[in-house]
Formats: C-alpha cells, structure tokens, sequence
C-alpha cells in the first residue's frame, strides 16, 4: 500500500513539476523577449534617426498535463533568431577635414572593441549578451549564446570631405556694385531758331494812286493857324526859273491854244478857254492885255499859310508857289475876285468846273501835308459828294 501511494504521489508531484516548469518557461521567454527588445532599443539610443524593428513572438499556449501520468513531451521550440536590421548609414558633417577618420583609424578602432570584449570573456569565449542567455542557453541551442548577433563590421568607406553649407548668418552676401549710369554724350549747344519778325498788321488794301476821294478822307481838318501874320515874301520873290523860263512861260504854254513865242520862252499870243468861266479870251502879251489872263494858285498861298504851310521849310514853300499841279491859266478879272478865299468862301463861276477844281485842292494840300478847316472840309465834301471817281495822275486831274 506504501508503495502505491509512493507511486501515485510520485506520478502526479511529476506532472504537477511538469506542468509548473512549462509555465515558467513560457514566463521566461516572455521576459527574455522584452528584454532583447530592451536591449535593442538602449542600444539604438545613441542615435536618432534609426527605428528599432522588433518581430512580435508569438507564443503557442503550453497545455497543460492531464492528472494521469503521461511520458514527459519533449518541448521543442524554434530557435528565436531576430532578422539583422540594416540602416542606412548616416553621414555626419563635418566641420573640416582635417576633423574625419581615416579609413584605417576606424578598422583599428573596431579591432580594439573586439578585442577588449574577448578579454573580459573566461577561456576566450565571447560575452553573453545578459544571465539570462546564459541560464537558458542550452534550452535555445548552443548557436544561440547571444540574444543578439554581433553585428559585423560593416567596411568603412572614405567619405569625400564635403565643406559645411554656410548658414544664412554665415553666408557673405555680395556687395552690390553700384550701377554706372552712362552720362550722355555731351550735345553741342543747339543755336535757338531764329524768331520770325512779327507779321506785320493786316492793312486794307491801298487805295488807287492818286484817287481823290481817299486822299481827301485822310486830310486833317483843323481851324486855321493864326500865329502869324500873312507873308507874301515867305514864299519867294516871284516865279522861278526852270530851263531858263519863268514859270509864268511854262503855264501859258501849257494852258493856250495857237500859242506863239517871242524866242525860246516868252508867249507873244495864243487862245484860253477859260475854266472859270467858260469864257474864250484872246490872249495878246502887252503892257495893257498881259493881264487878261493871269495865273491862278488853286489853293491860294494865304490859305495854304493859315493851313500849315507856316511850318514849311522855305525851299518847300517856293516849291508850292511854283508847282504846276497848283497853277492853272485863267481870267485875269475873275481870279482877282477869288483873291485868297478857299473852297468854302469861294468857287468858280463855271459849276461845270466845280469838281475838277476841288479835287485839285485836295491833291494840292496831300502833296503839301496842309490840312482843311471844318467849313472848308464841308464845302469840298459838298462838291465831291456830286461827281465821278477822279484821280491824279502827272499833275493832271482826270475823271
């Protein structure tokens, strides 16, 4: 009986064993994985940039015995063997070459770690990654000693020193060049263009030469000039000689008909129609009959002086007693009765001669720059109101 119950306790305090250390194996494990992932990630703590890939364990629930005693399964697990990660390789800059390693600097360096691991390690074997993988080495297999494979050394390449990129702060900008504006060639002074003389003002067109209605238009009209008393003498002592006859010879000639001569100048006979009249006179040179006909100053040289002539210079008013426009041959009587009388106190008898007469007149004092006075100006106008255009021309009145 002893013995039955020594081997029921011994077939079920088995199981019980069994089933406890299947368990903890499953603890274990879960503890060994946490603890490689821990260990990877301190690992990995230096740098940044890498991402710690970590397969997920998945464990297969360990069943548990039944009561009766069973042959004690052997457990086989797969080899828990993490994939190599691989990152890519990370390039630190570097401030100058003559800070970068060297190809055979980093080789001894690695040899070095090696080296110092291998001797820290009893007999030369090489380290364990922690106690656990030692205490469960045998359960994993003798090729997993480590939780983690050694990383092989990876072949350092030289880098070619690249220089750092200069920062914003440290960039020098450039200094713009200032910008040369070309001067302009230089332009010679330009001469101003000449000013045209103003245009000069429009004037009416001129009237005809020697048309007797402007020119009595343009004559000034004043009241007579009684400055002075009435010379006879200021103009001249009697007529002059041209071509070597009186100017007496040069009327006569002119204004007789049938004339006849006495030599080169002096008029012995001839016929006048006389303007003033109308008359047909005879003419007989004598001490008696030379009187009969007498010559005439259209505008008579008392007139003419109360009229402007007073401020004539001499030789001017010679000129006027003188000038043939202001002469005509005419009866001796009726010249004496006009005496120094002008248009508005006197006109000949003949009325047909009205409008030749005044017209002579007013050409008379436009030649001479004598003006009118207000009653003459009225009686002229009266009389040239009534007759046909006429003009001057060689001192001669035409219509």
């Amino acid at each position: 009986m002893k013995n039955v119950v020594r081997k029921a306790l011994d077939s079920s305090g088995l199981s019980a064993i069994v089933a406890g250390l299947g368990l903890l194996v499953s603890l274990l494990l879960v503890f060994a994985a946490g603890v490689t992932v821990l260990t990877s990630v301190t690992a990995d703590k230096g740098n940044p940039e890498e991402r710690v890939a970590v397969d997920t364990v998945v464990l297969e629930p360990v069943g548990l015995p039944d009561p009766t005693p069973e042959p004690i399964p052997t457990i086989e697990l797969p080899p828990l063997v993490l994939p190599e990660r691989t990152h890519p390789p990370v390039q630190t800059p570097i401030e100058s070459p003559q800070d970068a390693p060297s190809a055979p600097q980093l080789v001894a360096d690695s040899r070095l770690n090696d080296s110092a691991r291998e001797q820290d390690q009893p007999n030369g074997q090489p380290a364990r990654s922690s106690f656990l993988g030692r205490l469960f080495g045998p359960l994993f297999g003798a090729g997993n000693t480590s939780t983690r494979p050694a990383a092989k050394p990876k072949p350092t390449q030289s880098t070619p020193s690249t220089p750092p990129s200069p920062t914003p702060s440290d960039r020098v900008r450039p200094t713009p060049s200032p910008t040369v504006t070309p001067e302009p060639p230089a332009l010679s002074p330009v001469p101003p263009a000449p000013v045209p003389p103003p245009a000069p003002p429009v004037q009416p067109a001129p009237p005809a030469a020697g048309d007797i209605a402007v020119a009595f238009a343009a004559l000034p009209v004043k009241p007579e000039d009684t400055r002075a008393k009435y010379n006879r003498n200021a103009f001249g002592k009697g007529w002059t000689r041209t071509d070597g006859c009186y100017t007496r010879q040069h009327i006569l000639a002119r204004d007789l008909q049938q004339v006849q001569r006495d030599g080169k100048c002096k008029v012995v006979s001839g016929v006048l129609h006389d303007p003033y009249t109308g008359k047909v006179i005879q003419f007989v040179a004598g001490k008696d009959t030379s009187d009969d006909v007498q010559i005439d100053h259209v505008v008579a040289l008392r007139d003419a002086w109360g009229t402007g002539a007073q401020d004539l210079a001499a030789d001017r008013r010679i000129e006027l007693m003188n000038d043939p426009l202001n002469l005509l041959a005419v009866d001796g009587p009726t010249n004496n009765a006009k005496g120094h009388k002008n248009a508005a106190a006197w006109l000949p008898p003949n009325s047909g001669f009205h409008c030749h007469y005044v017209a002579r007149q007013v050409a008379v004092k436009q030649r001479y720059h004598l003006w009118v006075t207000p009653q003459e100006h009225d009686a002229m106008a009266e009389v040239l109101a009534g007759c046909p255009p006429m003009r001057m021309e060689n001192n001669t009145i035409t219509s």
